[in-house]
């Protein structure tokens, strides 16, 4: 794995870099910039790495319908419910809702991009080493840590950045239980992660600081119930 690692590092390198010398506003249609490219860094280093014979790609099986909603859902209901908690006042849908469905697919693809990395090839074998509970906090924690260039880039606060990689850190520990208890397949953790995005996208004020630490702390509690399952079952 640290091949694994090392490699998404020297791959996003050039895209932060390029990301630095473009400006990046809030202003970008639907949030893409120049570093957005970053996006297709893990799939291609799992590609790579497969292709050398340095382990494997496991898509696995798709998931059922039950799962499959559940695992689109999570974003959108806990976004709401932050925006809910939160201090913003409505002023509609942040997009356009005839959007959703394109934006929806578009988030599915960027996600296999990613997750080709992060699950199919990564979350195994760090299982194999660590357990479901250690897999999804080294994960998320590089998963943040992979993020952070872009984020202060963008001019994201300490409070911003600190709810966000909470949340970011909950979201991989719930998306390695939901890869075990799919058939141990790829696809439940795909649409859980265009489903945030798309919770990010749509609802109003998710960019702010409130927003972000609600958001965050309210994927750590599903997040704690899966840490209490994985101690259960050891």
């Amino acid at each position: 794995m640290k091949a694994f690692f090392i490699l998404v590092t020297a791959l996003s390198i050039p895209v932060w870099v390029a990301g630095a010398l473009v400006d990046v506003t809030d202003d970008a249609p639907f949030g893409v910039s120049l570093g957005s490219l970053m996006v297709f860094v893990p799939g291609v280093a799992a590609a790579i790495l497969a292709l050398r014979g340095k382990g494997r790609l496991r898509l696995g099986p798709a998931p059922g319908w039950g799962w499959s909603l559940g695992a689109v859902a999570v974003g959108p209901v806990l976004g709401m419910a932050a925006y809910l908690v939160g201090p913003a006042a409505w002023t509609g849908l942040a997009q356009p809702f005839a959007a959703l469905p394109l934006l929806f697919a578009v988030f599915v693809v960027l996600a296999v991009f990613e997750e080709l990395g992060w699950t199919a090839y990564a979350t195994e074998p760090l299982q194999e080493r660590w357990g479901p509970t250690g897999a999804g906090l080294v994960l998320g924690a590089f998963w943040a840590a992979w993020h952070l260039p872009a984020l202060l880039m963008m001019g994201r606060g300490a409070l911003w950045i600190a709810g966000w990689t909470l949340g970011t850190v909950a979201q991989r520990v719930i998306m390695v239980w939901l890869f075990d208890r799919t058939g141990r397949g790829m696809w439940a953790v795909v649409l859980m992660h265009a489903g945030v995005n798309l919770s990010v996208t749509m609802t109003p004020g998710s960019a702010s600081t409130a927003h972000q630490v609600i958001f965050g702390l309210l994927l750590a509690v599903p997040a704690v119930l899966v840490l209490r399952y994985n101690l259960r079952s050891r």
